[in-house]
Formats: structure tokens, sequence, C-alpha cells
């Protein structure tokens, strides 16, 4: 049979083995959760990538529409000069 001090020994002992698991599993928590954390920030900046790809591909297509939209622009300007141009010689021979 065990004695009182072998006794006293164990749960002492024991003791001080569950604060020390309680407190590494705290850690233990602690990291799981960063972790999560961590993950869940990867996933966030994955999604902002595709997020901005998706705008600049927008960006580069408002560029290329506006783009020939001005070569567009300038050749109804042009034609419109021309017409002026025409009537204004149309009023001078009226003269």
């Amino acid at each position: 049979m065990k004695s009182r001090l072998e006794k006293f020994a164990v749960k002492a002992a024991t003791a001080s083995v569950d604060e020390e698991l309680e407190k590494e599993a705290k850690v233990l928590k602690g990291l799981e959760k960063e972790k999560t954390e961590m993950t869940e920030n990867i996933e966030d900046a994955k999604k902002d990538i595709e997020d901005y790809k998706k705008k600049i591909a927008e960006a580069e297509q408002l560029i290329k529409d506006n783009e020939s939209g001005v070569v567009k622009k300038e050749e109804e300007i042009k034609t419109q000069t021309t017409k002026l141009s025409e009537i204004e010689a149309k009023k001078k021979a009226i003269k």
C-alpha cells in the first residue's frame, strides 16, 4: 500500500502536470486561432487580387472602347468641319 506521503506526492505531481497541460492547451488554442486568421487573410487577399484583376480588365476594355471612340469622333469632327467650310464657301459665293 502507498503511504500518505506517496499519495500526496502523486496528487501534487498530477496537479502540476494538469496545470502545465492546461497552460499548453491555451497556447495551442491561441496558435490555432492565429493560423485560422492568417488563412482567412490569405483567402481575402486572393479574393482582392481577383477583384482587382476584373477591375483592371474592365478599365483596359474602357480604354480600348474610348480610344476607338476618339478615332471615330475625330473622323466625325473632320467631316463636320468640311461641311462647315462648304457652307461658308456657299455663303461667300452668294455675296
